[in-house]
C-alpha cells in the first residue's frame, strides 16, 4: 500500500528505481554512488551531491503523486 504521507524513494541503483516505481513512488537517484548517471535514466530526478537531496525531496513532497519527469539539478 502507498504511504498515507507523501514519500519518495532515494537510491543509487536501477533496482531502487524499479522498486520505487513498482510501489507507486517517485524515484530520486543519486549519481555519486556506484552507478553511472546513464544507468539511472529511469529515475524521476537525479541528485549529483548530498546537498541537492533536500530540495529534490521537497519538490516531491509539495506535489505528492506528481512525477515531474527526469531532471537534473546541477551538472
Amino acid at each position: 500500500p502507498r504511504p498515507s504521507r507523501p514519500a519518495v524513494r532515494v537510491g543509487g541503483r536501477p533496482v531502487d528505481i524499479g522498486a520505487a516505481h513498482a510501489t507507486g513512488l517517485p524515484a530520486l537517484a543519486v549519481t555519486y554512488g556506484m552507478c553511472r548517471p546513464e544507468e539511472l535514466a529511469a529515475a524521476d530526478a537525479l541528485a549529483h551531491s548530498p546537498a541537492e537531496l533536500p530540495a529534490l525531496v521537497m519538490d516531491f513532497v509539495r506535489c505528492p503523486g506528481a512525477r515531474p519527469g527526469p531532471r537534473e539539478v546541477s551538472p
